[in-house]
């Protein structure tokens, strides 16, 4: 019985790690929808009705690059999650890697955590860098 509890944690802290998640994050809800939508590896396939979930289009690791695909064996996708009701938000980021069947829909075999981290580190980057070009009247508060 022991030996089943242990299997079954494990089993969920395995599925509760598939990306990349960066908390804490003290800025504007529109200002994090504006920066998950340009950190998308390539263009946007859609977005949830509540504007919060991010897809990008299918696309393959090129070169050091993505390249955007429209037909293949397997592809990735990236999934950029805006999660909070308030401030502070946090930014998930998913990879998904999905391959065709016979029926030739595509079906979720695993994910890249690897990449996810890179599209993470380029969100954080950018985060960091608006920082440093802030102008001294966005932090002027009126009386």
């Amino acid at each position: 019985m022991k030996y089943i509890g242990l299997l079954l944690s494990l089993l969920l802290i395995s599925c509760a790690s598939n990306g990349d998640k960066i908390e804490g994050l003290d800025r504007s809800i529109t200002d994090l929808q504006r920066l998950a939508d340009q950190s998308l590896p390539v263009d946007r396939a859609s977005v949830s009705t509540n504007g919060r979930e991010f897809y990008s289009a299918p696309f393959i690791k090129d070169q050091g690059g993505f390249k955007k695909v429209k037909e293949a064996k397997a592809h990735m996708v990236a999934v950029i999650k805006v999660l909070g009701d308030r401030r502070p938000y946090s930014i998930e980021v998913t990879v998904l890697i999905q391959k065709r069947q016979a029926s030739g829909d595509y079906l979720n075999v695993g994910y890249d955590k690897g990449l996810a981290r890179v599209i993470s580190r380029r969100i954080q980057k950018e985060l960091y860098q608006r920082r440093e070009r802030r102008n001294i009247i966005d932090d002027f508060k009126v009386f």
